[in-house]
């Protein structure tokens, strides 16, 4: 296992190896070394790959892991490229907590809003201003009876950051953006992008409302892999399966899920396989929340937010099936 470091001075290339310990009949991790490698290219990386391992056996190496940046995952010339170029027995692992990220990145590439830029605009509207948070909070206390919770911010190379920013307190927001003046809010890059305040858009509240129905699996899935006193090695096919098959039941009528058996791989979303509009799997507060929009904006909005549901779940599920490890 590999991985660099984002240090401003040196840059070093941390390098760990699982070893089966027959003694105990164990797999544990243990590390191995730190090079420095300044200019991270794809050759110089396998050559400090190869410096560190001299004193053991690469051709012993059975499989390596790494993220999944070009420079390790390249096809024409990353460093898994030049490992199986010189040993092709040696298994490519990508890490499957990075793999479950791109394949929501995937989903969320279909959502009419850019929802991780919305919140990274928000918390940044908030950030400087003492002014903006008094009134955010005293607006708060004037229309809950529970306390204010902090403006989140998100940061993308987090995996599990998501989920907390979208259980925000988003119905706080929306009073608060709407009460704000057009000059005040259009300092947000967001808002003229959407040509209003993201937060009131007919949109964004359902889109909200269903990323919180389906991310607490995917997060499910990241923190159970993301364990470090156990092996979970072992979990790994059937946690996949899980939850594909759970992804595919909020959309697919379950003959078409039992017709491919084991093999998911095999999932059709086209329309004849997918389940009616009344009932996809979308979560009850996102059904609540498409019903206030057909009442407040035009019905025609809902019917379409309806539908941008099934391209979500497949881009979900395509984006597993193209990262698969």
């Amino acid at each position: 296992m590999i991985d660099e470091s984002n240090d401003k001075t040196d840059k070093s290339c941390i390098i760990l190896v699982r070893v089966f310990y027959s003694c105990v009949g164990d797999i544990r991790t243990r590390f191995l070394d730190m090079p420095i490698v300044n200019v991270g290219t794809a050759c110089n990386l396998f050559d400090a790959l190869k410096l560190s391992l001299s004193i053991h056996i690469f051709s012993k190496c059975l499989a390596f892991m790494s993220d999944m940046t070009n420079v390790m995952k390249g096809t024409r010339l990353g460093v898994q490229k030049l490992i199986r170029k010189q040993y092709p027995h040696v298994f490519d692992v990508g890490c499957i907590c990075h793999l479950a990220d791109l394949a929501v990145k995937s989903g969320m590439e279909v959502l009419p809003i850019d929802i991780d830029q919305l919140f990274v605009d928000v918390f940044y509207y908030f950030y400087n201003s003492s002014k903006r948070k008094q009134e955010f909070c005293d607006l708060w206390c004037s229309l809950f009876t529970s306390e204010p919770q902090t403006v989140l911010k998100h940061c993308t190379t987090r995996w599990l950051s998501l989920l907390r920013c979208v259980g925000c307190q988003f119905d706080g927001l929306i009073s608060y953006f709407r009460s704000c003046s057009e000059a005040e809010t259009s300092k947000v890059v967001s808002i003229l992008q959407w040509l209003e305040n993201p937060l009131t858009k007919p949109l964004t509240k359902p889109l909200l409302h269903f990323l919180s129905f389906i991310l607490p699996s995917m997060d499910k899935f990241n923190r159970l892999f993301q364990k470090s006193t156990q092996n979970t090695t072992c979990q790994l096919y059937m946690e996949m399966s899980r939850l594909v098959r759970l992804y595919a039941s909020n959309v697919l009528k379950p003959e078409s899920i039992t017709a491919v058996g084991e093999d998911l791989s095999k999932l059709s979303f086209a329309s004849a396989n997918q389940l009616a509009d009344e009932n996809l799997g979308l979560g009850g507060s996102t059904w609540e929340a498409l019903s206030e929009m057909e009442e407040e904006f035009d019905t025609s909005s809902a019917g379409y937010v309806k539908c941008s549901k099934i391209p979500i779940w497949g881009h979900h599920f395509e984006g597993f099936r193209h990262h698969k490890p």
